[in-house]
């Protein structure tokens, strides 16, 4: 075995690594090949954070459309969270 072919089999090796390493930390590659991290946990939160963000909106939509004498009632249930 000459030495470019011992290079060869090298670099597979260290290419072969790199991937087994990134597929046990849940790292993926999008379609412009741009690296980010999957992560369970990391999704839910984001999941949760977005559900509550929608229910504070549709909240506030309802302050906003609604008449003064419901304002004041959602205004101090509000307050009482």
């Amino acid at each position: 075995m000459n030495s470019g072919q011992f290079f060869v089999l090298v670099l597979m090796g260290m290419i072969m690594s790199f991937s087994i390493i990134r597929a046990k930390l849940g790292i993926r590659k999008d379609r412009r090949r741009n690296h980010y991290v999957q992560n369970d946990r990391d999704a839910q939160a984001v999941r949760e954070e977005m559900r509550a963000l929608r229910e504070r909106i549709a909240t506030l939509e309802a302050i906003v459309t609604d008449n003064a004498s419901t304002l004041d009632r959602q205004i101090e249930r509000l307050r009482d969270r």
